[in-house]
């Protein structure tokens, strides 16, 4: 059995429920559900919430007594676990970079943190490259003219839309949700062969290694030239090749099967062991 995620909503469910039956769990972290909090926070949240305080602390408990995967380093020094990231197929292709006008896309969730007005910024001081902006999100009241709103869409829209595109930006700021989060966009763009910039947060350099620039957070011309380095397509081409090459072998569907394989197989043996030793 797997718990898909350390909530209530699921581990809370599927814990008792292995237990009772006597299967093997495993259980998945692959956001910061459950983030390490300072003392005062957690004495703090005891006070003011006392049943959520509660209902973590038995998850954290629980956690620790089965096999658990993590999709990153960050996940990993607070959890423990084995690493197994966000997957995707390797029959992804981007479109070929040949546009001397880069289209840059911004895609996913348009919270606060993930600095998505400085990306705006930065394509508005690039115009005279002809720099285009796609946005997964509705439109404000001061849209412009070379940016394009795709509302809110869905997971397989939002790939295509990454596939053709030229430069893919990910410029989150520093935040309790981003410092243990890998955007599942930042591997389809590595794994379409994008030209792609992410700031220093959380587990995003790890993911992206060699395969594209990093950025200081919060800085617009950081971004600005970023734009100036990609709209060149030979450029692009270099780093895209390097992006896909790490999605690949790191976050590639065959490498990740075998790694689920055997953690899985490794909960059955372990849980048969542990049902041996109580007879």
């Amino acid at each position: 059995m797997i718990a898909v995620k350390p909530v209530p909503a699921s581990m809370g469910i599927v814990e008792p429920v292995a237990r009772r039956l006597h299967k093997p769990l495993v259980v998945d972290i692959d956001d910061p559900d459950l983030p390490p909090l300072p003392f005062v926070r957690l004495t703090a949240r005891q006070v003011l919430k006392p049943r959520k305080y509660w209902a973590d602390t038995k998850i954290r408990l629980a956690v620790d007594r089965y096999p658990h995967i993590v999709s990153n380093p960050v996940l990993q020094n607070w959890h423990g676990g084995v690493i197994i990231p966000h997957a995707r197929s390797e029959e992804i292709q981007g479109e070929a970079h040949a546009r001397t006008a880069p289209i840059v896309a911004f895609v996913g969730t348009n919270h606060p943190h993930k600095g998505l007005h400085e990306v705006r910024e930065a394509v508005r001081a690039t115009q005279n490259l002809g720099t285009r902006l796609v946005v997964t999100d509705t439109a404000p009241d001061d849209a412009r003219a070379w940016e394009e709103w795709h509302g809110r869409t869905t997971l397989e829209e939002g790939r295509r839309i990454v596939a053709h595109s030229d430069v893919v930006l990910l410029p989150s700021h520093p935040d309790p949700w981003s410092e243990g989060q890998l955007p599942a966009k930042l591997i389809d763009a590595m794994m379409a062969g994008r030209a792609i910039a992410v700031t220093d947060v959380g587990p995003m350099r790890w993911a992206l290694g060699d395969g594209g620039l990093i950025v200081p957070s919060r800085n617009i011309g950081a971004l600005v030239d970023v734009i100036r380095q990609f709209a060149s397509p030979e450029r692009r081409v270099h780093f895209g090749q390097r992006a896909r090459a790490r999605a690949v072998s790191e976050f590639g569907e065959t490498v990740n099967a075998k790694r689920f394989a055997q953690i899985c197989e490794d909960a059955v043996k372990g849980s048969a062991g542990a049902r041996e030793e109580s007879r």
